[in-house]
């Protein structure tokens, strides 16, 4: 089934260097809470190694469970070509309150920022040290750790994107 038979896309959420993020909701159960869908940017939708690397991503996403990391729920490809969908986090990124603190003058509280750091840090030593069935260490390394992929929910945790 196509993804965008599935979901409706409510507005762009941001993008990087191979993929934008999009806000989604079900067309299929209303009572399912909003999805963030990523998928790999047109420009490089036929690049081999690009969608490998998208792929890639996709794929080790979905194996880490962790509290400070951004679930990846599903992968697949349609006729837009591959994406994933992951949970939406309700909050902002660190990148967007950093720039409210310093718009305000005011400096980011020093328990807040270590609470984020400690967040953050649990969630790269769960994927650096993450095993698979056979017990062997992944190695996962995560190439693009920035305040654009640190989300600030709502409820206070940081989840790493």
């Amino acid at each position: 089934m196509n993804l965008t038979t599935r979901f409706e896309v409510v507005k762009r959420l941001g993008g990087g260097g191979m993929g934008d993020v999009f806000l989604a909701r079900s067309l299929i159960d209303s009572n399912q809470p909003y999805v963030a869908v990523k998928r790999i940017r047109s420009l490089f939708a036929h690049d081999a190694v690009a969608r490998a690397r998208f792929e890639r991503e996709a794929t080790v996403s979905t194996l880490l469970r962790h509290p400070n990391i951004v679930s990846t729920n599903e992968y697949g490809v349609d006729d837009e070509g591959p994406y994933f969908i992951m949970d939406f986090v309700e909050g902002q990124s660190a990148s967007d309150l950093l720039a409210s603190t310093s718009a305000d003058a005011e400096p980011l509280p020093l328990d807040v920022a270590l609470s984020i750091l400690f967040d953050v840090a649990s969630a790269l030593a769960f994927a650096h040290e993450f095993k698979s069935r056979s017990n062997a260490i992944h190695g996962i390394v995560h190439r693009d750790l920035s305040p654009d992929n640190i989300l600030i929910g709502y409820d206070g945790m940081a989840r790493l994107s």
